[in-house]
C-alpha cells in the first residue's frame, strides 16, 4: 500500500475532510501530517493512489495557487466539480484519471491554461467533449476509457 500525501501549501480545512481515506488500510504507524502554516507559492496536491472515495469538493476550486492536482488512482465518483476550472494557475499536471468519476465534463475546464496537461482516462464520463478553449489542445489519450464519452479528439 502506497501512502502519497505530498502538499506544498497551505489547503483550507473544509477541502481534505470531504475526502474518505480508508486509515484501517494502512499500518499503525502512518500518520497524518498537518499542512504547511503558510502558503508557499505553487502548490502541489497529490493524493494519489490513497484509497479516496467519495466525490470531489467544489471547494477544490478555491485552492488558486495549485501549479499541480494529482487525484488520480483511489476510488473518487460523482461528477467533475466545473469549479475546476477556475484553477487558473495550473501549469502541470490535472490528473483525475483512473477513478469512478461519472457525467458530463464542465465546459469550465476549457479555461484551464493551455500549459495543463490533462488526464481524465478510465473513469465513466460520458457525452460530447466540449470543443473549448484548452480542452481542444488535449490529445485523445486524456479520455480514452471513457466509453460514454463522444467527439474530438
Amino acid at each position: 500500500m502506497k501512502l502519497v500525501l505530498r502538499l506544498s501549501m497551505a489547503v483550507p480545512p473544509r477541502v481534505i475532510p470531504n475526502f474518505q481515506l480508508q486509515v484501517s488500510a494502512f499500518p499503525t504507524w502512518v500518520t497524518p501530517l498537518p499542512p504547511p502554516r503558510r502558503p508557499c507559492g505553487a502548490g502541489l496536491l497529490d493524493l494519489s493512489y490513497n484509497n479516496l472515495s467519495g466525490s470531489i469538493p467544489a471547494e477544490i476550486g478555491t485552492l488558486q495557487e495549485l501549479a499541480h492536482l494529482d487525484l488520480s488512482s483511489n476510488t473518487l465518483n460523482g461528477s467533475l466539480p466545473p469549479s475546476i476550472g477556475a484553477l487558473l494557475k495550473l501549469t502541470g499536471v490535472l490528473n483525475l484519471s483512473c477513478n469512478s468519476i461519472s457525467g458530463r465534463i464542465p465546459a469550465a475546464y476549457g479555461n484551464l491554461p493551455v500549459a495543463v496537461s490533462l488526464d481524465l482516462k478510465q473513469n465513466n464520463l460520458s457525452g460530447e467533449i466540449p470543443q473549448t478553449g484548452s480542452l481542444l489542445n488535449q490529445g485523445p489519450t486524456a479520455f480514452s476509457g471513457n466509453p460514454g464519452l463522444c467527439g474530438f479528439p
